[in-house]
């Protein structure tokens, strides 16, 4: 939900992860299957971490948006997600971070595919 808002045809759009960051609500009637990855799960955090008002709502907030979206799993065919990644920030750009994720994505993915899911 950071991306700058862009005029469009007199609308203003925004990213939609702002309001909807898992919209496996909104697309479940116009697919035939759905393939969702959850990269969002709640950091794990320490009692020593939580020490001033800034990282208790930082904390609300994160429990919040994962209780939002979750319900909205049971959409999904198909759902890759670890909770691995909680571990890493929404904007790494470290190479040897994003290598990490990747592998860590690319492990989830082959671990958890039912090899009797069809997804055609």
């Amino acid at each position: 939900g950071i991306a700058t808002p862009y005029m469009f045809g007199g609308v203003l759009y925004s990213d939609s992860g702002i309001l909807n960051n898992f919209p496996a609500d909104i697309i479940r009637d116009r697919c035939d299957k759905i393939i969702g990855v959850y990269l969002s799960l709640p950091q794990e955090v320490k009692q020593n971490q939580m020490n001033s008002i800034k990282s208790v709502t930082y904390r609300a907030f994160d429990l919040l948006s994962n209780r939002v979206e979750s319900y909205k799993f049971s959409y999904c065919d198909w759902l890759i997600d670890s909770p691995k990644l909680s571990n890493y920030s929404t904007f790494e750009t470290k190479k040897s971070k994003m290598d990490e994720i990747f592998q860590i994505g690319y492990e989830e993915a082959r671990d958890s595919f039912d090899s009797s899911f069809n997804l055609t």
